[in-house]
């Protein structure tokens, strides 16, 4: 099944590092703690469960309704049921690709399932209990070999099998990074259902590339003393992490196009952008991706370590000029 985690593990680390890096640099500049010493729970992390205009301070014009938002109380919402993605048997006709990371970004239809298409090609050739993918002999060939049954890149040769054609090999590099995240994120799924006890009926029902049997031994290994341990390790990262991002399976590439959508309502409605004066396009993106536009009550809200992330950033920079 493909969630919005199914980039869970589809972040790229080395820029959430850059990211880190920088952070601790300004804070140390600033000789003070560093966002992440915000008070984000291991809730606010992990789940998304404040409803809309509920998770931040009104940032919007006056008298939108953003104190009222601001005061509703956080009511958890209820869980959906998500039915497992299928594979699609068309081939999709890709006519532009991001030049950075080479995925589909037109037409829309390519771009909106893309992430989730890898995610069910991996699943349906990986086994859960899978690592390090490249070393399997043949695996590599066979995922890009559905990659490309399933979207017709740009310059494609199709005379050439997909890893012998010069023209797909930034495209089939950044694939297989996704595969590995995808395998990861599935990973993480599952474990999160078996730490909730859930029958295995109903993992199954999410999960129906999954046999009783991998799922036995998944089932085993992230019990032993070495799997906890690396999830520990992963914990840990994971509460590095400034802020809940909604970004969503899509990434930035998805979010693009919603969030000119948003900018569109937000000036209809008079209201200022909040994020004005973050011109560096990181600054900008990072925060951005941690803010919540409500279209009904046209307010922005986002949480505690976001706003404090902010705090910092205004005083740092107003401390070069």
């Amino acid at each position: 099944m493909s969630t919005n985690d199914e980039a869970g593990a589809d972040e790229d680390f080395d820029y959430h590092q850059r990211e880190h890096d920088f952070l601790d640099h300004m804070c140390s500049q600033l000789r003070v703690e560093g966002p992440n010493a915000a008070s984000a729970t291991d809730a606010e992390v992990e789940s998304d469960s404040t409803p809309d205009g509920t998770d931040g301070t009104d940032t919007g014009a006056t008298d939108t309704g953003g104190a009222e938002a601001a005061n509703e109380p956080a009511n958890k919402k209820k869980e959906r049921v998500r039915k497992p993605n299928k594979l699609g048997t068309d081939k999709l006709l890709v006519t532009e690709v991001h030049p950075g990371k080479f995925e589909p970004i037109a037409p829309a239809e390519a771009r909106k399932c893309y992430g989730n298409q890898v995610g069910c090609i991996l699943r349906e050739t990986a086994s859960i209990n899978d690592y390090d993918l490249r070393s399997i002999p043949n695996m590599e060939h066979l995922l890009l070999t559905k990659l490309h049954n399933r979207f017709k890149f740009p310059d494609r040769d199709e005379s050439k099998t997909p890893w012998d054609d010069d023209a797909m090999t930034d495209i089939n590099a950044a694939a297989m990074v996704k595969f590995s995240n995808a395998l990861a994120a599935w990973k993480v799924r599952v474990k999160r259902l078996i730490e909730k006890n859930t029958p295995w009926s109903k993992i199954f029902a999410e999960n129906p590339s999954l046999t009783e049997a991998e799922f036995l031994k998944f089932k085993d290994t992230c019990a032993t003393d070495e799997a906890k341990l690396r999830s520990e390790k992963f914990k840990g990262l994971q509460k590095r992490n400034t802020g809940k991002h909604r970004l969503g399976s899509r990434g930035y590439i998805g979010k693009r196009p919603i969030w000119e959508k948003e900018d569109a309502e937000r000036e209809a409605a008079g209201i200022p952008d909040p994020l004005a004066e973050f011109t560096d396009p990181q600054e900008y993106d990072f925060i951005r991706a941690r803010y919540k536009w409500d279209s009904k009550k046209k307010v922005w809200s986002t949480d505690a370590p976001t706003r404090e992330l902010m705090r910092l950033l205004v005083i740092f920079f107003s401390t070069l000029y």
